[in-house]
């Protein structure tokens, strides 16, 4: 592929999803359930205000669910509606989430996602403000139609 370098070069302002879900801190896991199965989205930032305070991946909310990080409450599937109430995204979300800036190239959000196996990367602003999210799938798809633009996928 031609000019893959100069791709690769662009601010991932270019490829970034700009419409964002997100949620506040003390949002229960049933407004979270819901976005995951509403939105058909894998990553859910948390903010205070338009700060980023976390990030909750699909696979995190699974796991809390079937009890391995909510202080050892495995339940079966009947019981998962006292779960769903009784906790917030504050109790799952990942607190210390890696970022970049708008201005930061396509190359760098997918060296980070691959070095790191991340799935989604937050987007910040210079004033702290989320702005965006990229996730692998936005930059395999954004290197896809510049290999074959005219392909609609």
């Amino acid at each position: 592929m031609s000019n893959l370098s100069d791709f690769m070069n662009r601010p991932v302002s270019d490829i970034m999803t700009t419409k964002i879900k997100a949620l506040v801190p003390g949002d229960s896991l049933q407004k979270v359930q819901e976005l995951f199965e509403q939105e058909n989205i894998h990553h859910i930032p948390v903010v205070r205000y338009k700060e980023l305070v976390g990030i909750i991946s699909q696979s995190d909310f699974e796991k809390a669910i079937h009890g391995a990080r909510l202080h050892g409450e495995a339940k079966a599937a009947a019981d998962n509606q006292e779960l769903l109430s009784k906790y917030t995204a504050s109790d799952i979300m990942t607190t210390k989430v890696v970022h970049i800036a708008p201005t930061d190239k396509i190359g760098v959000a997918a060296e980070l996602l691959l070095i790191n196996y991340f799935h989604a990367l937050p987007i910040i602003t210079e004033e702290g403000e989320l702005e965006g999210i990229v996730s692998s799938h936005d930059v395999l798809k954004a290197i896809y139609k510049k290999a074959y633009p005219s392909e609609d996928i």
